[in-house]
């Protein structure tokens, strides 16, 4: 049975993807709120759109596609965004600061 996806060449632990992620909604939901709503297109799917939520939503979709893309296991996925998570409250407590 052939893959549905190829295997890429990275490793599989942690989740480099979900490691960005939850960085970056760390950051976002400080300035926006968690529950902020917004839509997001594709390049490669002209015209589809995903509307979510908020950023544990859209990290969720994320950890998933993932997961179901046969990638990565979902612990992977979880310590990924959670290690994402610590580095973007890091850059909030001591690079993103007031400029006074």
């Amino acid at each position: 049975m052939d893959a549905l996806f190829a295997t890429p060449a990275h490793p599989e632990y942690p989740s480099g993807h979900s490691t960005v992620s939850g960085a970056a909604a760390a950051v976002l939901a400080t300035f926006f709120g968690e529950k902020t709503h917004f839509i997001m297109d594709n390049d490669l799917l002209i015209g589809v759109t995903r509307s979510v939520h908020s950023f544990t939503q859209s990290l969720n979709e994320v950890k998933n596609a993932r997961i179901y893309a046969g990638i990565h296991f979902r612990f992977s996925c979880d310590d990924g965004q959670e290690i994402g998570d610590k580095v973007g409250h890091y850059v909030l407590e001591n690079a993103l600061l007031p400029a006074n």
